[in-house]
Parts: structure tokens; C-alpha cells; sequence
């Protein structure tokens, strides 16, 4: 992790978002918004970018398929 800007980038979500990513199945809509938070740098920030926001909610709305899908391979 320390190739990373820890202000913009905080460890302890990264931590937590692998943790929750290793049971997708059980997986809340927040640890989702999370990760895309944390990947765009935007973790702290008052303003996100409507285009960011949209991904998000489209993700969460499709985790559910996402999780089924997987859990057939």
C-alpha cells in the first residue's frame, strides 16, 4: 500500500473492501460505494462526479446479478 497517497486513498477502507470482496454474496451496497470511492480518490471529498455516481448506483442495482452469476461458475 505504500505506493498509494494514504490522505486520498485511506488503507483501513482498502483493507475492508478486500475483507467484504472475499464474500460477495453477503457483500452491503456501502462496501460497494466504498470501493469506487476509494479507486476514483474520492473518499472525504463534499462533491462527487454525477458520472461517478451513476456507475455506483448502477452497481449496486446489479450486485445482486452480478453475485448469481458468479456463484454458478
Amino acid at each position: 500500500m505504500t505506493q498509494y497517497d494514504t490522505k486520498k486513498y485511506w488503507p483501513v477502507v482498502y483493507e475492508r473492501v478486500r475483507r467484504e470482496f472475499r464474500q460477495p454474496e453477503r457483500m452491503a451496497p456501502g462496501t460497494l460505494r466504498d470501493a469506487l470511492l476509494w479507486k476514483y480518490g474520492h473518499l472525504g471529498k463534499p462533491a462527487i462526479p454525477p458520472a461517478h455516481e451513476l456507475l455506483i448506483s448502477q452497481l449496486q442495482r446489479g450486485w445482486p446479478a452480478v453475485v448469481t452469476a458468479l456463484l454458478v461458475l
